[in-house]
């Protein structure tokens, strides 16, 4: 099993994860994708449990996921709400 004790996001702020549980529970979902997991960014696409729009938005360009993408919605104007994430399975 991989040691996590840090995250690095995409614009280079990096965190260290000192709750042990929190690493489990990273590395566990990790064990259970056949794909590396990979944190895509905040999407403007309206998404919905089980949609299957692809691609979608992120920083105004279309972008399309892979099995394994996460991507966070519900953080702007055009997606009120609380913040949902969404992981893409390679077709929904």
């Amino acid at each position: 099993m991989t040691d996590i004790s840090k995250v690095t996001l995409p614009n280079g702020s990096t965190y260290n994860l000192k709750d042990a549980e929190a690493r489990q529970q990273i590395e566990d979902l990790a064990a259970t994708h056949t794909t590396a997991i990979h944190y895509r960014g905040v999407t403007s696409t309206n998404l919905v449990d089980g949609s299957t729009v692809n691609p979608i938005i992120i920083d105004n360009k279309n972008f399309t996921a892979k099995s394994g993408d996460i991507v966070i919605v519900g953080v702007t104007g055009t997606n009120s709400g609380a913040p949902r994430e969404y992981i893409f399975n390679g077709t929904k």
